[in-house]
């Protein structure tokens, strides 16, 4: 979160908690406490709204997104091979994030769809499966040649 201040995504309730901390002396602070409800599973507006960091709790959203089996899978192929890439390629561009914690990003994701959707009958496809999980599969190489770019910037 940029700044501080309230951010609403997807169907959020405009709801404002806080907590008291005390301390000896009887000093007192109140810390606001954001709640932020992903509701939609729009990965490009979670970008936009600075949320970057929170895109692997979409595939939340994408479980819950709709019971027929064709669509769930359209829909969650459509998330994985096309919007996560691409909002994480923006996001880089952008400078919101380096290319590393893009990458860690992706394996975030592959761990919590895998968690969440394996028992999933379109997951038991093994073509399917391996397209989904290599589609999340952290870059290698590119995180080796960014590694060695910077390596030999240092060295001069």
């Amino acid at each position: 979160v940029r700044e501080p201040h309230m951010i609403y995504f997807g169907k959020n309730s405009r709801e404002e908690f806080c907590t008291t901390l005390e301390f000896p002396g009887h000093e007192r602070i109140i810390l606001p406490i954001h709640t932020i409800t992903l509701a939609d599973s729009s990965a490009q507006r979670l970008e936009e709204a600075g949320l970057i960091l929170f895109l692997p709790f979409l595939f939340y959203c994408v479980a819950e997104e709709t019971k027929e089996r064709e669509k769930k899978q359209e829909l969650l192929e459509q998330f994985v091979l096309h919007d996560i890439p691409d909002t994480l390629y923006r996001s880089m561009k952008k400078g919101d994030l380096n290319v590393f914690d893009a990458q860690k990003l992706k394996q975030f994701c592959r761990r919590i769809m895998w968690k969440l959707l394996s028992h999933q009958n379109f997951m038991q496809n093994l073509e399917f499966q391996e397209l989904m999980m290599g589609a999340l599969e952290a870059d290698i190489e590119l995180v080796e040649r960014i590694q060695r770019l910077e390596a030999s910037k240092n060295a001069e």
